[in-house]
């Protein structure tokens, strides 16, 4: 399936059919891996994190911690955090629940000027748990795609990365960052 048939079938309320779309590609992906014949596929546990867009319309979708940032007139999640019942639980694209915590949104583009996919161990850097404000940081890194070559700006993440991010947690870390012209 493409981008259109995916909005198409969002739009039509059916989005169940969706996340399972897209977790029957990941899966058989995850099987087609030498290893997985033997070791089953739950040794390729991973979260989810997706962005794509037309000109008119951003589909995002979210499976797991991390989080995705909307850049706007003032940063917010697109979605909220699923919390597991114990500490850094999460859902993956393994697990049995996935289909059930699939987040999916579709967004018409106006006002959106970026999208920021990041892991947990970023989150930690750029999200304040207790209110869910975005850093300014964000808002920054984009505006860095509007100025400066791509190369550039991921010479820029890769230093942040290792230089700020790393430092503060044991988690992984891991950004992407897209512009809305």
């Amino acid at each position: 399936m493409d981008f259109h048939i995916f909005v198409k079938l969002l739009k039509s309320g059916k989005s169940n059919q969706v996340a399972n779309e897209l977790l029957r590609i990941v899966r058989t992906e995850l099987n087609s891996k030498r290893f997985a014949a033997t070791d089953g596929i739950e040794e390729y546990a991973s979260t989810l994190l997706f962005a794509a867009c037309d000109k008119e319309k951003l589909l995002l979708g979210q499976l797991g911690d991390g989080g995705i940032v909307l850049s706007c007139l003032a940063s917010k999640l697109a979605f909220e955090p699923i919390r597991g019942e114990f500490a850094n639980q999460t859902c993956f694209t393994t697990s049995s629940t996935a289909l059930s915590d699939f987040q999916l949104k579709l967004l018409p583009l106006n006002g959106i000027t970026g999208v920021t996919l990041f892991s947990d161990g970023v989150a930690s850097s750029i999200i304040e748990n207790a209110t869910g404000a975005v850093a300014p940081a964000i808002q920054t890194m984009v505006g860095w795609l509007q100025e400066y070559k791509v190369k550039t700006v991921e010479n820029a993440l890769f230093e942040n990365l290792n230089s700020h991010f790393i430092q503060r947690t044991h988690d992984d870390c891991s950004i992407s960052i897209m512009a809305v012209a």
